[in-house]
């Protein structure tokens, strides 16, 4: 097992593997699995959260002390907290702590923080391979971004579902449902997208004929992590809002 202080020391090669990593102060952060996919898209939802979605004045608290706060008012939030750090974290309970001084969710192993909570939710949203939408304060941005997101849904076909990536893989590999259940979600999205990459380069094999490559290897190397709403403009003084 490794032990990191920030995420970007991780290589590739190591979020791939699957392994637990001992990060400074938070703990040993365990991947989640595709047997427990389900529960973790119940509960994940906190962790994009940004202080403009809280109705509490948050000009002078961090993110993680509003998130702690309304766990005191919301029992839904508070659970679903609760069960998602138990989760990561593999533990069997946690406390969540409110003072003068500041918040924290202490639980075996470590504590969570103020300080470290952007490190935690960086580590896990990556390791689910889960994409944080931009935001806008600008309201001619969102009601852009409101129609590109739509309009990307179209073209990506958004009914790629997780059915039909266990289908591709299984079908292509020869392997049961059974047999991707211990997979983390990581490995089983570089699997998905591997097994794409192969079917579609012998497509365009025997579409360009012999002697001939396609342009990109099915091996060759490609970023998981990527956001695809990186891909929609860089900032958004490239967007022309008529």
């Amino acid at each position: 097992m490794i032990s990191v202080n920030k995420v970007s020391e991780i290589t590739d090669y190591q979020h791939y593997k699957g392994e637990p990593i001992h990060v400074h102060s938070i703990g040993t952060v365990h991947q989640i699995k595709i047997k427990d996919y389900d529960k973790f898209e119940e509960l994940h939802g906190w962790l994009l959260f940004e202080k403009e979605d809280f109705n509490i004045e948050s000009e002078n608290h961090t993110l993680f002390e509003l998130i702690c706060a309304s766990c005191t008012q919301n029992a839904t939030l508070a659970q679903n907290v609760e069960e998602l750090i138990k989760l990561v974290m593999k533990v069997d309970e946690i406390d969540v702590l409110i003072d003068h001084v500041g918040s924290a969710i202490t639980y075996k192993g470590g504590t969570l923080h103020s300080g470290n909570y952007e490190t935690f939710r960086e580590l896990v949203l990556k390791q689910a391979v889960v994409h944080k939408e931009p935001r806008y304060k600008n309201e001619h941005m969102k009601k852009w971004f409101e129609m590109k997101k739509q309009l990307w849904a179209k073209e990506k076909k958004n009914d790629i579902d997780l059915i039909a990536k266990f289908t591709t893989i299984t079908t292509f590999s020869g392997r049961s449902m059974d047999d991707l259940m211990d997979y983390t979600i990581l490995q089983f999205e570089f699997e998905f997208d591997r097994v794409n990459r192969i079917i579609l380069f012998e497509r365009n094999s025997h579409v360009i004929g012999h002697g001939d490559v396609p342009s990109s290897h099915f091996a060759e190397k490609f970023d998981i992590f990527r956001n695809p709403y990186d891909d929609w403009f860089r900032k958004e003084s490239d967007v022309n809002i008529l």
